[in-house]
């Protein structure tokens, strides 16, 4: 088993995690396994553990399809870029793009606060 890739609440409580249920072989070759448990430890941990198997084909439609959706929205903007970086991880490049606003609000912003104190200073002089 590569380990479980989502854990409900109810199993959460008994202290079952996301990683957990890996094999032996995941668990001495991957560093980050190393403290997982077993399928069969989760199962006596927690009775009644219901492990579902995983439907790649699926997951892999589905996330085919939000990168899609996340490339279209973003593909207005130059510079934004979209990575996935898993199934259902995904990544939005945006720091150009929000960078460009922050400028453009904060000089809108100091070229109204400039206005103001113009108004001000030559309402003083009257």
């Amino acid at each position: 088993s590569g380990g479980f890739v989502a854990v409900s609440y109810e199993a959460r409580a008994y202290g079952i995690t996301k990683g957990d249920g890996v094999g032996i072989g995941g668990r001495e070759n991957i560093k980050f396994l190393r403290d997982k448990i077993s399928e069969a430890d989760a199962r006596s941990k927690c009775p009644g553990l219901r492990v579902l198997p995983m439907d790649t084909g699926y997951y892999r439609y589905v996330s085919r399809r939000v990168l899609r959706g996340l490339q279209q929205i973003t593909e207005k903007w130059p510079g934004v870029s979209v990575e996935k970086a898993s199934y259902d991880d995904f990544y939005i490049e945006a720091s150009g793009e929000v960078l460009s606003r922050l400028s453009r609000t904060t000089t809108t912003t100091t070229n109204h606060n400039n206005n103001n104190s113009n108004n001000n200073n030559n309402n003083n002089n009257h």
